[in-house]
Order: C-alpha cells, then sequence, then structure tokens
C-alpha cells in the first residue's frame, strides 16, 4: 500500500492495495484523504447534520416526499414531514379540504360547455372572447 498524510489529524495511514482495488472498481480516481477515525468523526457529523435540518423549519424536500431524493443526508431540504414546505402539515391538510370542495366533474363539463357558446377561451389570468 500506498503511506498517506490524514488531512484533519496529520497523522500517517495506509492507503492498502484492498482499497485502491475498491476505489478502482468504484471509478474513484482521488486518493483518501483521511485516516479512518477521522472518516467516522467525519461521517457522524454529516449524520447529526441530517437532525439538524429536519429540526429547523426549512422548506421540506418535494423530492424525498415522492421517495424519489437522491442526496440523502446531504439534502439542503428537510425530510421531517412535520416540517415546512407548501406541501406539509397544515399545508397539507388544507389543500385536501380544498380538493374535496371543489365543483365535480359534471359542473365542470357544463362550464366548459357553456364557455364554448359564448365564444371564450383563457387567455394569461381570465377568460376572453375568441
Amino acid at each position: 500500500g500506498k503511506q498517506l498524510v490524514c488531512v484533519s489529524c496529520s497523522k500517517k495511514f495506509i492507503f492498502t492495495t484492498e482499497e485502491q482495488q475498491k476505489y478502482d472498481a468504484m471509478g474513484w480516481t482521488e486518493m483518501p484523504k483521511r485516516c479512518g477515525p477521522c472518516k467516522d468523526v467525519r461521517a457522524a457529523g454529516r449524520v447529526s447534520l441530517r437532525g439538524r435540518l429536519d429540526s429547523k423549519k426549512t422548506n421540506m424536500c418535494y423530492a424525498f416526499q415522492r421517495g424519489e431524493c437522491t442526496h440523502g443526508d446531504s439534502c439542503k431540504f428537510s425530510h421531517n414531514p412535520e416540517h415546512g414546505g407548501k406541501r406539509s402539515g397544515v399545508a397539507a391538510a388544507a389543500a385536501e379540504d380544498k380538493q374535496a370542495t371543489t365543483s365535480s366533474d359534471a359542473s365542470k363539463a357544463e362550464k366548459s360547455k357553456i364557455r364554448k357558446e359564448k365564444g371564450l377561451r383563457k387567455k394569461g389570468k381570465g377568460w376572453r372572447n375568441k
């Protein structure tokens, strides 16, 4: 293996041939910069960062809500459904209530028919003549 110096603690550590093969298999071109104990401390810091982000009332990660967030613990948006964002908590309940009180498909079809008869079309925020 190769002998490297840790950027965190300045101690020397060995980059073994097994680790080198793993790095090659993963396609990583950079050599490790930290020894094992410093890597573990840094990783533990990232995990606690997730807790700090979720405890703040930050915006909700919409990709996480859909189950598609690829950033994991490094995502800068909250993964806690009880905090912030338009689609969480009270806002989600309000959106559900709004959907429940909207007009039925039959009345929508009637409105559409009336608009066609009057020659109206949607332009911008309102309805205008064709």
